[in-house]
């Protein structure tokens, strides 16, 4: 607990003194470049087969830690080139997204898509053809064999959320989230207000993984407690260690995030906002180097804070790259 509190609070303490030190556009127009330096120079070792990180994975991640780390850490470069109208840009940025083969960076992708159209009335018709969509489903579903197959696995799948028990053919990605999800079930029965900050990992090895049933390839592979320290999910972690209060917080971010998608200037908060729910969904470390950077500049930008320089006294011009 406390070498968590302590990191937040080091977190915390660095970037909001330094983000003090330069505007909104300054900052975010310099990660930006980084990031589109970053996928760049990721091209060559690529295409060349040249690894240029730790990991023996061969699809894109520049020299970022996996793909999926580099898709959520990038993705926010991505949408405000796309909103900026920097178009060669974002489509660079794009392309390396596409290359990952991470389900996080597709799920992001199609997030800069759909959620700046988001509306009352899309919702409305959404909402009214979601009975001929289930129609049409459950039409196909008896009918093609191979849907009704994908189908039927997705459910046993996630029966385990039930009873713990995994089968021996449960891939990787499946077993890191729906473990940590089953143990932060069983923790939130029994501590409906959480079990405190950091707690998550002390749950799952010391009073619930004896009761799973893990793949025994995963034993000899030493991934049986893949993502065991962060949860594999922000969201799962805050509902494992916070309980009632995780998932009022948490209900009470995407709200912030969807009210920003309703003022089309906000595009570097809507940048964030697009990091902050994929955050949610896969990787819940509290202090990777990148997110108080962009919880510090969402909140106080979105709350007008004076956290920057007055914008009318800047001298800097919105230029470019290059």
């Amino acid at each position: 607990m406390l070498s968590q509190v302590l990191g937040i609070a080091v977190s915390c303490t660095y970037f909001y003194n330094v983000l003090k030190l330069f505007t909104k556009e300054e900052i975010y127009d310099l990660f930006a470049k980084y990031s589109l330096f970053v996928a760049i120079i990721g091209f060559p070792g690529y295409f060349l087969g040249v690894n240029l990180n730790v990991n023996t994975d061969p699809r894109f991640s520049s020299f970022l830690k996996e793909p999926a780390h580099y898709a959520i850490v990038v993705l926010p470069a991505c949408y405000y080139f796309l909103k900026t109208k920097q178009y060669l840009f974002f489509f660079i940025i794009f392309l390396s997204l596409v290359l990952t083969e991470s389900s996080i960076a597709y799920i992001g992708c199609a997030l800069m898509f759909i959620l700046p159209n988001i509306n009352l009335t899309r919702v409305k018709y959404a909402i009214g053809v979601i009975p001929f969509v289930l129609a049409i489903f459950y039409w196909v579903y008896s009918n093609n064999e191979k849907v009704k197959m994908r189908f039927d696995d997705t459910y046993n799948s996630l029966k385990v959320l039930e009873t713990g028990k995994f089968d021996e053919g449960t891939n990787i990605s499946t077993y890191a989230l729906l473990s940590n999800f089953y143990i932060a079930k069983e923790n939130f029965i029994e501590h409906p207000f959480g079990s405190g900050i950091g707690s998550h990992y002390y749950m799952y090895h010391n009073r619930y993984k004896k009761v799973m049933r893990t793949p025994k390839y995963l034993y000899r592979l030493e991934l049986d407690d893949i993502n065991s320290k962060d949860a594999a999910s922000l969201f799962i972690r805050f509902f494992s260690e916070f309980g009632i209060i995780g998932l009022l917080a948490t209900a009470f971010i995407i709200y912030l995030v969807i009210q920003c998608f309703q003022d089309k200037s906000l595009i570097v908060e809507q940048s964030i906002g697009i990091y902050i729910l994929l955050k949610l969904f896969r990787d819940g470390h509290y202090f990777p180097p990148e997110l108080f950077f962009f919880l510090i500049i969402f909140y106080f930008s979105y709350t007008k804070s004076f956290l920057f320089k007055n914008e009318g006294n800047l001298s800097y011009s919105r230029k470019r790259f290059f």
